[in-house]
Order: structure tokens, then sequence, then C-alpha cells
């Protein structure tokens, strides 16, 4: 396994900030010139998140979890609590000082690595900055890629039991590591995004490759903290969801049942109107061609959507995603 380099010394004049997530409070590192949305988010004291809120529910004193994707923390830190230790892996550089600043400052079980989970080894650079960063494979890259098994061995004390998969897009890549961590075991947690305008396939492909190995799916609402089965018969409802998968017991204690036509149409326009990208609208617009006309009809989503004129590119945009989604 490729040795993690030192990360070059940066001057990000971190300040920590004092943030209560899943009713911990917890110190977040925040770099003194970041003006994104994230960090601005953080700065106003974050909040509960879906993925915190459900991994609370299930997580046990002896669990140890695995976070790809642990950005500054807003994760780790509150699941850290709760649980045996937290692996926190980040790759873009500036996130990991931030993540370890912020680490020496809590007093909870969160083991720091620098690092990009990927499919194979290799040397990556990464593209963007804050929550948004994507690793890419590149030979000069000095970003040690590491498969999940690798991560696990060096880092874990013990067993995997929970894994949280946000790394912008390559979810699909890294899934078949993190199921192979499952298949001897009896129980297993998986929280991942999926993010329909990241990925060049149908998502619901790798819904359907977590189904296979064994797991129940569910998607997580960010505005009411519920959970939705996932139906493979309907696309994705929304653009970027997170989605629960349970192996084992506890997987028959969540609901079996999916929402009404108020519930959806809700949470769909609350998507359009929170995201506000155009992306974001015409995905609703494919999407709503194979939903029931109630949805497509609803006061909250023709309000959401209004009467915009669709123009050449934002209607290749809509096929695009029609086509990606069978429509």
């Amino acid at each position: 396994m490729p040795a993690v380099p030192a990360v070059p010394a940066a001057d990000l004049s971190p300040s920590l900030v004092e943030v209560e997530i899943g009713g911990h409070r917890f110190n977040c590192a925040v770099a003194a010139a970041a003006t994104d949305g994230f960090s601005d988010w953080i700065r106003s004291g974050a909040g509960t998140e879906a993925p915190v809120h459900w991994a609370q529910r299930l997580v046990q004193p002896e669990w140890c979890v695995l976070d790809l994707g642990a950005n500054l923390g807003t994760f780790s830190f509150p699941i850290a609590h709760d649980c045996r230790q937290v692996v926190a892996v980040e790759a873009l550089p500036a996130n990991y000082v931030l993540l370890t600043v912020a680490a020496a400052s809590n007093d909870v079980p969160v083991v720091p690595v620098h690092a990009a989970v990927w499919d194979r080894h290799a040397t990556i650079s990464m593209s963007g900055h804050s929550a948004w960063a994507q690793a890419v494979d590149h030979a000069e890259g000095h970003i040690p890629g590491l498969r999940v098994r690798d991560l696990v061995d060096a880092y874990a004390d013990g067993e995997i039991d929970l894994v949280k998969i946000d790394i912008e897009g390559a979810e699909a890549a890294v899934m078949p590591d993190v199921l192979a961590l499952a298949e001897r075991r009896d129980r297993f947690a998986i929280i991942y995004e999926a993010n329909q305008a990241l990925s060049t396939d149908d998502v619901r492909g790798l819904h359907r490759s977590v189904a296979e190995a064994g797991f129940a799916l569910w998607y997580l609402d960010p505005m009411s903290l519920r959970a939705m089965p996932v139906d493979l018969d309907v696309p994705q409802f929304v653009l970027n969801c997170d989605v629960l998968a349970l192996k084992g017991e506890a997987a028959t204690e969540l609901p079996s049942s999916g929402w009404s036509v108020d519930e959806l149409a809700e949470r769909m326009a609350w998507e359009v109107e929170q995201n506000g990208t155009d992306a974001c609208r015409w995905y609703a617009r494919a999407v709503l061609e194979q939903l029931p006309r109630d949805v497509a009809e609803h006061p909250a989503v023709v309000a959401a959507l209004g009467a915009e004129d669709i123009d050449d590119a934002a209607g290749r945009e809509v096929s695009r995603y029609r086509r990606l989604i069978g429509g």
C-alpha cells in the first residue's frame, strides 16, 4: 500500500466553530477565507442532516464506522460520540488539514486519513473545492488512491459495521469493495449519496447492485428526516439523494410503504426550490414523465417548476436525463 504523504503546509488560518449536530456539540475547523455555502452552513451552527440522524439510530457502542468523503467531519464527529471509532477519509488537502485541526480539539475517536478511496491503487488529483471536489485518476497526482480493504486493514480497529460514502460521483466505482466487506456479515449498514448529475448511467444501477447483495434500501429525506423505500421500477425521484442500505434485522424495523402523492410532490418541490439549479429542474421534468400524473399536476410541483419556457439547450438536457432514466 502506498504511503500517505504529508499534506503541504498551507496557511488556511483555520478557526474553530462550535456546532451541534445530532444532539452533540463539537468543533469544526473552517478556513478563514472560505466563502462557500458549506463553510457558511458550519459558521451558522450547522444542523442535523439525514445521514447523521439515521446513523445514530443504528450505530452501537462497539461499532467501527468508515466515513468515505469525510469533508470537515460533520458526519464523523457526531457519530464518534456513539461508537468505538470512526475512520474519516478525506482526499482534498485543505479539507484534510481542517479535519485534523478539528480532530485535535474534540475528545472523540476519529482517525483522519488523507487519501482518495478508489477502485485500484492510483495517484489522484482533485478537481473542485470544499464539499464538491471530485477525484481524478492522474499520473501526476500526489494524493494516494487506496482501496477500501487497504483503508480498513491499515486504520480500522476491527471489523467495519457502517460505511458512509459521499465522494461526488465515485460511489459506484467503490461500492463493490464496500459490499465485499459485508459478504460474511449478518448485519451491515451503508449510507451513500446517489447523484444523477454526476453519473453517466441511471443511478438505479447502483441501487440494484446493493439490493442484489442482500440489502434493503431507503431514500433519506433531508426535509423531514424520514425514510422512503426505494422502488427500483421508477427513477430516483430527485437529482441527488442520500440512500440508506441495511442488511440484517434492523431492516425489518424501517418503513415498508411508500409516500403519498402529497408527500412525494412536496419533497420534489422542496428539492427544486432549495437546490435552485437548472440541472435540478431539468431532471424533475424528466422524472415527472414517469411518475403518476397526480404528482406532476400537484400545486406544489407546478409552483416550483413554474411556467418557464424550455429553450433548445434546456430541452437537450431534459432529453439527456430522459434517456438516462429510460424515459
